[in-house]
C-alpha cells in the first residue's frame, strides 16, 4: 500500500464549504487539532502524520516504511539501491 500526504495550503471557508465527498469508501471528514488528531488516529497513522507534519515543518519530504522513517527501517538497503533520503 502507498499512502501519500500533501500539502494542499489553506483553505478560505467558502472553499470549505464547497467541499464534497466523491469517494465510496468515505463517510464524512473534519478538520481537527493536532491533538485531536493525535487522539483519533490509530498509533500506525498517527507516527504517519506526526512524521508529516515533522517534514513540513522542516520544509522537507519524509519517506516512511510501516510509520518510520525508510532508512531507519532498512539500514542501508536505501543507499545500495541508489535511493537517497532527504537530507
Amino acid at each position: 500500500m502507498v499512502a501519500t500526504g500533501i500539502d494542499a495550503g489553506v483553505l478560505d471557508p467558502d472553499q470549505v464549504k464547497a467541499l464534497r465527498i466523491s469517494d465510496q469508501e468515505l463517510d464524512a471528514c473534519e478538520f481537527c487539532s493536532i491533538g485531536e488528531a493525535e487522539r483519533r488516529l490509530s498509533p500506525r497513522m498517527w507516527s504517519r502524520a506526526r512524521a508529516a507534519l515533522a517534514a513540513h515543518a522542516a520544509g522537507r519530504v519524509a519517506y516512511l516504511q510501516d510509520g518510520r522513517p525508510f532508512e531507519q527501517r532498512v539500514a542501508g538497503w536505501g543507499r545500495d539501491a541508489g535511493i537517497r533520503p532527504t537530507p
